[in-house]
């Protein structure tokens, strides 16, 4: 008994540290957007200070609760098959590539599907030089018959699949009457369908052996709309209404299969090149830092995670106390609409 209070001592230490950056990063975040609304000219900066202050104060409540549980309730990845889809990546910084040598990190054996022969080549090279397990596919997760086909090669040369995580997805950057009918089609062909088609290939056997974790990668555009992004956005929204809907269907039907929905804000992994900062304080996340939350949300099995995490409670925060007329309102002001303006995307990142 005395050693596990001293266990939990010593486990409040990191939390202590945490919640003390989050709320100091929470108040400094807090005051610059404020003052950027207020330099913008706007008279909407007092609202959402109060809005942004409640959504603080919630969330640091919750943190606390939320960290002792999860810290202790952490599962074991090793051994498990990871499959990740978009896992080679154009750039060494992508978030599929930077999961899958996270995963391989944690003993996890990782199975990448991409387009690109030479990411995935590259990728698991780096797993398997630095000790881990890794084989890779070529595979265009918007068929279905050819994610089948696939499928069939892993299960006889890999085994069954433990997590499946749906990360491939592409952004146009484009204003809707500025949008091509087969840009628009291929956007929801990756972003949306393809989790479709992987689910219906991989679920059932994860039923058979009763554990299962799937992953989608949504995005924090999933969640709230905004300029010359109508398709990306959309595609986003309807893979967190896929992800709710199939996690109540699991849970309807007690299947042994964990949901998770990770809506990140923009990554720095060369898809988003050019984009400028929310509120003129929120800029691009690292995609180190968003793997790394990743993979602890599939150790805790957490159903929806946000980042950056505020954001989630703001956001409830603003819906509630602010109408929709001024939601929109705010976000013209506070520089939503023009955080796509000087958009290069993957071919800007490699020049």
């Amino acid at each position: 008994m005395p050693a596990a209070i001293f266990s939990y001592l010593e486990d409040m230490k990191p939390l202590h540290d945490y919640l003390k950056t989050f709320f100091n990063k929470g108040k400094e975040n807090l005051d610059q957007v404020a003052e950027h609304l207020k330099t913008e000219g706007t008279k909407t900066g007092g609202k959402l200070k109060i809005a942004m202050g409640a959504a603080i104060g919630t969330v640091l409540l919750a943190k606390v609760g939320q960290y002792i549980y999860t810290r202790w309730n952490e599962q074991k990845l090793e051994g498990k098959v990871a499959l990740i889809t978009g896992g080679g990546g154009r750039l060494k910084k992508s978030l599929g590539r930077t999961m899958a040598k996270k995963l391989a990190a944690e003993g996890v054996r990782v199975v990448v599907l991409d387009i690109d022969d030479k990411g995935i080549s590259s990728v698991v090279k780096e797993i398997k030089d630095a000790g881990g397990y890794a084989v890779g596919y070529h595979c265009d997760v918007t068929k279905l018959e050819t994610v089948k086909e696939v499928a069939e090669r892993i299960f006889q040369e890999v085994g069954n699949v433990d997590i499946l995580i749906n990360n491939a997805g592409i952004v146009q950057g484009k204003k809707l009457l500025d949008s091509t009918e087969r840009g628009i089609r291929l956007t929801f062909e990756v972003n949306t369908l393809a989790h479709f088609w992987t689910v219906k290939t991989f679920m059932p056997n994860m039923i058979k052996q009763k554990y299962g974790h799937i992953v989608n990668i949504a995005s924090i555009a999933g969640t709230a709309g905004g300029c010359s992004m109508t398709d990306y956005s959309a595609s986003k929204f309807a893979c967190v209404g896929f992800h709710e809907c199939l996690a109540s269907e699991v849970e309807q039907e007690k299947l042994p299969i964990t949901c998770t929905c990770v809506c990140p804000y923009y990554i720095n992994t060369g898809m988003f090149t050019g984009i400028k900062k929310l509120w003129g304080v929120i800029g691009l996340l690292e995609s180190d830092v968003v793997a790394e939350r990743v993979v602890t949300a599939i150790k805790r099995k957490e159903t929806f995670v946000m980042i950056p995490g505020y954001l989630r409670t703001l956001q409830a925060a603003m819906r509630t106390f602010l109408s929709d007329k001024w939601l929109i309102k705010i976000g013209v002001a506070s520089g939503l609409c023009t955080t796509m303006d000087h958009f290069g995307g993957h071919a800007k990142a490699e020049k």
